[in-house]
Formats: C-alpha cells, structure tokens, sequence
C-alpha cells in the first residue's frame, strides 16, 4: 500500500508539473515581441523589388532573399566550412576574416587570439554560394548578444528518427510551427523553429526544453529522446568578448 501511495503521489506531482510546462509553453509561443533592435550588420534592402505573390514561384533572387531573412542571425559574421589540405578527415568552421584574403601574413593557429582580426559580414551573395554549393556556410543565431530569430534542437543518435517523430508530433499538437532538415552527414537532424520577431535566447530555449520535458513526461512516455545533443543558441546571453562558442548552425540547403 506504501508503494501504491508513493506512486499516487509522484503521479499528482508530475500533473502538476506538466500543468506548469504547458502554460509556459502557451506563454512562449505567443511571445514574439518586435523588439526592433538592429543586427549587427545590416544590408540594406532592395525596396523596389516586387514581392512575390502566393501563387507565383519564387525568382531565384527571392529565394535567396527568403533564406537570407530566415537564417541571418547575427549579421556582423558567419562561419564557412574548411577542409584539411593535409588530412581529408579533419573538417570545421571558421568565422571569416577580412584580412586573411591578402593583408595579413600570419599563420591561422595565431587567428583565434589576433587583437586586429575583421570579421566579414554576412551577405545574401554568401547565401547564393551556399545553395548553389559552391561552398558550406553556418550563421551565428545570437544577435546583441542575447535575442534570437530562431531556435534548433539537435538530434544526433542512432535513434533519431523516432525522437524527431516526438517532437515534430508534439509541437504540431501544440501549434508550433517545426521544421525537420537531415544533418549533413545524414546521421542526425535539425529540428528548427522560427519566430515572427527577435525573441530572448532564454525564452527560445526555454520553449524548447519545455518541449522537450512535455514529450518525456506526458506525450510520447516511451521516447527516450537518447539522440538529443543540444539547443541552439547554446546559451541565453553571449559574454561581451566571446564570438559566438558552441552556437553556430549549418544554414539549410
């Protein structure tokens, strides 16, 4: 009987828990404040372009409009992919500096310490070699150091496929708009989420935990979610002097 009451008791609180979760989850996905702050770098737009119509495919210029506006993030910077010239296996991200294009003659293990490095921004042309694959793009999703446009949840393990499932089964429950994209190396996936406006790191991740919690708890009890690697931006507030550590993403192609 001892055990029946503890399990009653777990029960009740866990209700309570989730009751909990799923205001705060009606909170957030309401919550897209037009903040109007600036990014970072800001391009200026083409106000003569004609927008399109939602029966009119898209130009090849609006397309790279629409994935410059989704994925920008930050705008003073962006990561591109490199290859090792020595050893194929060894691969990332760098951000781009200016002035490694011709000006600057040390060598790249001094980059990440240089007091006169000059990032470049990021621009729609960078997009338009990205789609066209010329070459691997990320973005930087934290702008001012704290706001986001978006937020990723990042599934790597064997079991993938079934937790996205989860997840894409419970945000539609719950009316939130997600968008699955298979990782580059096709054993993950990125699950993203778009906000209407520039929206707190804290509250995008928060709403991501939170649905996270709400499938484990409730939704889909049987899911482990064991493929879960984390949530970009990867942090609620970017420190004054740190670039953009552990929260850059892979634009979508």
């Amino acid at each position: 009987m001892r055990k029946l009451a503890d399990l009653i008791f777990q029960r009740d609180r866990l209700r309570e828990e989730l009751s909990k979760i799923e205001k705060e989850i009606s909170v957030l996905t309401q919550k897209t404040p037009s903040l109007n702050l600036p990014f970072a770098h800001e391009i200026p737009k083409d106000t003569d372009q004609e927008k399109p119509s939602d029966s009119a495919p898209l130009t090849p210029q609006q397309k790279i409009s629409l994935f410059y506006d989704l994925f920008k993030g930050r705008g003073d910077t962006f990561a591109e992919r490199w290859e090792s010239f020595y050893d194929p296996q060894k691969a990332g991200y760098s951000p781009i500096c200016i002035k490694r294009s011709g000006e600057c003659q040390r060598p790249y293990s001094l980059c990440k310490n240089c007091p006169d490095k000059r990032y470049k921004p990021f621009t729609p042309k960078d997009v338009e070699q990205h789609l066209l694959g010329n070459k691997t793009v990320g973005t930087y999703p934290l702008v001012n150091g704290r706001y986001c446009p978006f937020a990723v949840i990042d599934l790597d393990e064997d079991d993938w496929r079934n937790d996205a499932k989860a997840i894409l089964e419970c945000a539609e429950k719950l009316g939130i708009p997600a968008y699955p994209e298979i990782s580059r190396s096709g054993k993950g996936i990125h699950i993203w989420i778009f906000f209407e406006g520039l929206v707190s790191a804290k509250d995008a991740r928060l709403l991501c935990d939170s649905l996270i919690t709400l499938i484990q708890n409730q939704i889909r009890t049987e899911v482990s979610l064991s493929s879960f690697d984390r949530i970009i931006p990867c942090q609620d507030v970017l420190g004054t002097n740190q670039l953009v550590k552990n929260s850059k993403i892979t634009l979508s192609n």
